[in-house]
């Protein structure tokens, strides 16, 4: 066997969350074991590739890297308009298209393993994602991460069999026969049950690459993906940006060819560094296709199973942020300047801008629903108060006046002899 590799036989999520061993064992009666297995395996490996599944016909073992002067005669403008009428078939529209090339970058532990784990588990029987349909449909991912954590992630997420792992499966960065080697392996797989989309997470750290600015390189790795996107399938490669400040369309580090290989590029920020509890996402996306939103704001959801849309402002809406103004108006102890609000705008609400709130409460006035005071100038800034509130002030002054007035409780002289022994 190839060091730089195990059997390709990917893994399911029943057998991710696999109970261990109530028993130590020896380090022999583990060779021996993990030999027996191996051998197992090829066999099995050989009687699929051989055999085919059951029920369907034999499966080919051609490699899938043909001569490619079989694809060298040149096309006529009628075979473009031929390949043009053939419908686009999205699988996360705008973003993950059948025959496509997706690059997703974002800084570290901004959320692409939650993005991705998210939009597997809605392939299971399609439904909406971030406000755009996803299709139902079939993965396999090759994850630098252990199985262990994808099943955490399935706990949660519901996972079922329409997802197969590759979890670290090379030892150590591979060389290009062993990374061809398992895309074949995928390729074979297709072809035994189709694929719709495959997902490596991360490529950088799984992909036959010494140097990620070696173009020539790059190329090498990402090339073969092409036969996998000629059988229809969507592939979509998860990267770590480039350090140091993120340019917006230059965030994927190394090599700009990897950049121009993808067919749409979406890279994730976060909305606030300030505030690390802030669920929100922008998703900035470069496309082939104009179905490919540029520019879309996401947000987790507070159990982390779904993403919603809020449009392609990052600026809440009136709707969601009126109830927190409402209820600072309602607590003040007076009439309130804009600064004055956003001061005591609550942590676990999403705050407006500065314009965005001057255009809440320009709003609220004229409905009448708030009333101001003051010119507007810097001496005598606009003040915001609720109908009513000065009737409430009032109260709320003569019950603290009264309470002041009351003062603290007289001590209990029979107490005070005790402590003091009189």
């Amino acid at each position: 066997m190839n060091p730089n590799h195990s059997v390709w036989t990917p893994i399911k999520f029943e057998e991710v969350g696999g109970a261990p061993s109530s028993a130590p064992s020896s380090p022999a009666a583990r060779s021996s074991r993990a030999a027996e297995s191996l051998s197992s395996d090829c066999q099995k490996s050989s009687e699929v590739l051989g055999h085919g599944l059951k029920g369907q016909p034999p499966v080919s073992t051609t490699r899938i890297w043909g001569d490619l002067s079989a694809g060298l005669s040149p096309l006529s403008y009628a075979d473009l308009e031929t390949a043009g009428r053939e419908p686009k078939t999205w699988i996360w529209q705008g973003y993950l298209a059948r025959g496509n090339v997706t690059l997703l970058t974002s800084q570290w532990k901004v959320g692409k393993s939650t993005l991705v784990s998210v939009l597997l588990s809605r392939l299971k029987t399609g439904g909406v994602l971030a406000g755009l349909p996803v299709a139902a449909g079939r993965a396999v991912v090759v994850s630098e991460e252990p199985a262990s954590k994808w099943y955490e992630r399935g706990q949660k997420l519901l996972f079922g069999e329409h997802l197969h792992w590759y979890c670290r499966p090379f030892k150590g960065k591979p060389r290009l026969e062993a990374w061809l080697e398992l895309l074949e392996g995928i390729g074979r797989r297709h072809e035994q049950l189709p694929i719709d989309l495959v997902v490596i997470d991360s490529f950088a750290n799984l992909a036959p690459v010494r140097s990620e600015n070696d173009a020539g390189e790059v190329l090498k790795a990402v090339l073969p993906l092409q036969e996998l996107t000629s059988r229809g399938m969507s592939v979509l490669l998860s990267l770590h940006p480039r350090k140091g400040a993120l340019r917006e369309g230059q965030a994927a580090r190394g090599s700009g060819a990897l950049s121009g290989f993808a067919d749409i590029i979406i890279e994730m920020f976060r909305l606030s560094w300030r505030n690390m509890k802030d669920r929100r996402r922008r998703l900035q996306a470069y496309s082939r296709h104009e179905e490919t939103m540029p520019r879309c704001i996401i947000e987790l959801s507070a159990d982390g199973s779904d993403y919603v849309s809020l449009g392609d402002s990052a600026e809440p809406s009136f709707e969601r942020g009126w109830p927190a103004l409402r209820q600072i108006l309602e607590e003040s102890e007076g009439p309130l300047s804009r600064r004055d609000i956003l001061r005591r705008w609550p942590e676990n609400v999403l705050a407006p801008a500065k314009l965005t709130l001057w255009k809440w409460l320009d709003r609220v006035v004229k409905e009448g629903t708030v009333h101001v005071d003051g010119q507007g100038t810097r001496k005598d800034p606009h003040r915001y108060r609720l109908p009513g509130m000065e009737g409430i002030w009032q109260e709320r002054f003569l019950q603290s006046f009264i309470k002041k007035l009351d003062g603290p409780p007289l001590p209990d002289p029979n107490k005070a002899t005790r402590i003091f022994g009189r």
